[in-house]
């Protein structure tokens, strides 16, 4: 009996025994095996470390190799993939060489814990690939490594505690562009009362850190204590690559002190120290440090691998140590969500062009290219607009009656340009506009039912879009304003117009309908300039005829010259009686818009109009029109348009399809 009770003793003594080494296996093996200096981190003085001090002005900056390469590094991204991917490259360093890895999340308030293996690239290289976060609501999640070593003894380390679940589609860094994945290790490595376990130590530790950072106050005496003070793992979330940001996270094994701060230097690869930038760590926890980083102050948004030194500043010395070499950043990734043409008001010809993107940072501004549809880009009209309306569009308005007005499609493409990146190509589009258009209304020599015709106050008094008016040369070779070739009728002087020198015509005064109403200086007959300058100011259409067959070229390089430097080089309309100036126009300027004038349509002139080019067409005597007529000419692709037509017969001329409709009323 005694004997059996010895057993039993014995038999409970070893499973206790047993329990405690269970228990404390981790610990036991550490007393057995405790961890030897670390010879591989002995190396040789870093060369880029004096340079740095030097450039960034740090005061007794040594090498410090213990300041952070122990660390666990983790790399998180999330891949472009439909299936929304999270993945995780994990480098171990050589002195935490370990038999198998797992990376485990776990929520601040739950009690659910995720532990998903990792399978190994390399000695020091570990990766994990889940779609766990595509099904998680974007809550904030805490991340940790997990390692088990040759005895299966765990150690594990905190990554960070702000870990955002979200879906993103951008890019991953190409940091291993072949990866020939090793048999994947078993899956749970630790049973889940252990991990959990592990995970509330943490959560412990954390507290008993965060509580001890602010009751305990040091002082530089205490610094030879601290200054063993290393990074224990670092955390680079690469969910902003596109945008050359990347978070960044360091975990401390002991609690900050309040004298000493941190800082990283970073430079591209490619262009060495030349870039190099300093950016303060700011602190996040009681052993925490963060930074945000974006390559906006680099040598224009420099892509490639980036170089991160960290340093541990005092009042006394400032301790350096190289981080990583593994600061990807791909080049700006802009994409358009949506390119298209809206129409506001398709019978009077306004649409909207519209450009969405995936972001608007660094937009300058977007620039909008249109034309008709023809096969060539005569009536190319670029529209500019600095920044997005309140929906994040840039939108950008059009008339196609004004300027690209003889096509049923419009072509079109948008850049827009990038602070310090250059011009992008964002779209190109051909779409259709609609073919019942409203007429276009043209006074004809301006309103002169309440002042002289063709005199300044008539273009002032105009009511229509457009304003019709006739030009004539001088002796001097100034274009003036008059309908006919001789003073007679519609001025106080006599003769030839073009006898006179310009400064000859100041002498006259132009008389007619309301004349006594303005005062002597408004009735100064006018100068091309003068009319061009009201219809800036009015937002008119000038449409010029051109009364005199035989001008000299030079006559007509000037003419030209005067319409684009007052901004109409689209939208005016050049007309005549006379063929050839129209085709002279069209020679000097191509993208002008001409129309040929005549008594009534037919297949001798549709055949000259064509031939003047694209942005042609007839302007004829309203009581010569018929469908049939008009019909052929369109058909010819050509511009209608109709002169002195009275108000009784808008209805009539608009059913036709006429474009243009010149009016006295």
């Amino acid at each position: 009996m005694k004997n059996k009770k010895i057993i039993s003793g014995v038999t409970l003594a070893i499973i206790l025994i047993g329990l405690l080494i269970y228990c404390y296996a981790d610990d036991i093996y550490l007393a057995l095996h405790p961890p030897k200096e670390e010879h591989v981190f002995k190396t040789k003085p870093d060369a880029t470390i004096p340079q740095l001090a030097q450039q960034l002005g740090l005061a007794n900056a040594t090498q410090m190799d213990g300041l952070a390469n122990q660390a666990v590094k983790v790399y998180n991204h999330q891949s472009q993939s439909k299936n929304g991917y999270f993945e995780s490259y994990i480098e171990i360093p050589v002195s935490q060489q370990s038999r198998f890895v797992s990376m485990v999340f776990y929520q601040k308030n739950s009690k659910d814990y995720y532990e998903i293996p990792a399978r190994k690239l390399s000695d020091t290289t570990y990766y994990i690939q889940t779609e766990f976060f595509s099904q998680q609501p974007k809550t904030k999640w805490r991340q940790g490594v997990l390692l088990s070593g040759m005895l299966m003894e765990y150690e594990y380390f905190p990554i960070q505690d702000h870990f955002k679940a979200k879906n993103y589609r951008q890019p991953k860094p190409s940091f291993y562009p072949s990866l020939q994945l090793a048999s994947p290790q078993p899956m749970h490595l630790i049973k889940e009362k252990r991990l959990k376990k592990l995970v509330h130590s943490e959560r412990k530790s954390q507290k008993h850190a965060f509580m001890g950072y602010h009751l305990t106050d040091f002082s530089l005496a205490d610094f030879e204590h601290q200054k063993q003070n290393s990074i224990e793992s670092m955390y680079f979330d690469y969910t902003k690559i596109d945008d050359g940001k990347i978070q960044m996270d360091f975990n401390f094994t002991y609690p900050l002190l309040k004298n000493v701060s941190y800082q990283i230097a970073m430079f591209s690869q490619a262009n060495g120290l030349d870039d190099v930038k300093n950016y303060p760590l700011k602190q996040t926890g009681p052993k925490h440090l963060s930074l945000y980083f974006t390559n906006y102050d680099h040598n224009r948004y420099e892509t490639g691998y980036y170089t991160g030194y960290i340093q541990r500043n005092t009042p006394i010395q400032s301790q350096v140590s190289f981080i990583s070499k593994q600061f990807f950043i791909p080049k700006y990734i802009l994409k358009t969500i949506s390119y298209k043409m809206k129409k506001i008001d398709g019978p009077r010809g306004i649409y909207a062009l519209q450009l969405k993107l995936n972001k608007n940072e660094r937009i300058l501004q977007a620039r909008f290219a249109v034309w008709t549809a023809r096969g060539n880009q005569d009536d190319l009209q670029w529209y500019t607009v600095n920044s997005p309306n309140q929906q994040g569009i840039f939108e950008v308005m059009i008339d196609t009656r004004k300027v690209h007005f003889d096509g049923k499609e419009i072509d079109s493409l948008v850049d827009v340009e990038i602070d310090q990146t250059g011009t992008q190509r964002m779209g190109e589009m051909k779409d259709k506009v609609s073919k019942n258009r409203v007429a276009m209304y043209v006074n004809h020599r301006g309103n002169h039912q309440y002042a002289p015709e063709n005199s300044l106050p008539a273009f002032k008094q105009t009511k229509y879009e457009a304003i019709e008016t006739d030009i004539h040369l001088t002796a001097d070779q100034q274009w003036v304003i008059m309908h006919d070739d001789s003073l007679d009728r519609t001025s106080n002087g006599r003769g030839k117009l073009g006898l006179f020198t310009y400064q000859q015509l100041l002498q006259f005064r132009l008389i007619g309908i309301g004349e006594q109403h303005y005062v002597y200086a408004e009735l100064k007959i006018p100068t091309l300039v003068e009319f061009l300058a009201i219809c800036q100011s009015k937002q008119k259409i000038p449409v010029i005829e051109i009364k005199d067959k035989d001008i000299n070229e030079a006559a007509y390089q000037h003419l030209v010259q005067m319409v684009r430097e007052a901004g109409f080089g689209l939208t005016a309309r050049f007309i005549s009686f006379h063929y050839e100036p129209l085709k002279l126009i069209k020679q000097i300027m191509p993208e002008a818009a001409v129309m040929y004038l005549d008594k009534d349509i037919t297949a001798s002139n549709i055949k000259k109009a064509k031939h003047l080019g694209t942005r042609a067409g007839l302007n004829i005597k309203w009581q010569n029109l018929t469908y049939e007529k008009v019909a052929q000419a369109k058909a010819a692709g050509l511009q209608v348009g109709a002169w002195t037509v009275p108000a009784s017969q808008y209805w009539q001329m608009e059913q036709m399809g006429v474009d243009y409709i010149t009016t006295d009323d």
